[in-house]
């Protein structure tokens, strides 16, 4: 229907939940080309919040697969575009996936930094 429509902020909506779905269901590489589609969906379409929730899916889909240099990218982008427009969630979300990166990998001084620049923007 969004298709039709030519609503391309639906159908990057309808793509996250399809990407959702198959990663809460452990279809990975699904989830990780539907997420895809929906990030570059709500790009094209303006909507900066389905786009946001999308680069956190992929990137937690690639935390799940242990692929940390994508992941990593991925959360680095979301924060530069949530930086930029000054959005607390979405910087929130990059910096704590980043800071788990840093745990996960032993950079434990660096994650908690991160964490607490996280925890202080949430407030």
């Amino acid at each position: 229907a969004a298709r039709a429509a030519g609503n391309t902020g639906a159908m990057a909506w309808a793509l996250w939940s399809g990407g959702t779905l198959a990663r809460q269901r452990g279809a990975l590489r699904l989830a990780f080309r539907l997420l895809g589609l929906a990030a570059e969906a709500g790009k094209r379409g303006g909507d900066v919040v389905a786009r946001g929730y999308s680069l956190a899916g992929l990137a937690e889909t690639g935390r799940i697969q242990g692929d940390y240099a994508t992941v990593a990218t991925l959360h680095e982008q979301l924060l530069a575009e949530a930086r930029a427009r000054g959005e607390a969630r979405h910087t929130v979300w990059a910096l704590e996936g980043i800071a788990q990166i840093h745990r996960n990998t032993g950079s434990l001084d660096t994650a908690l930094e991160m964490f607490e620049e996280a925890a202080a923007l949430a407030g």
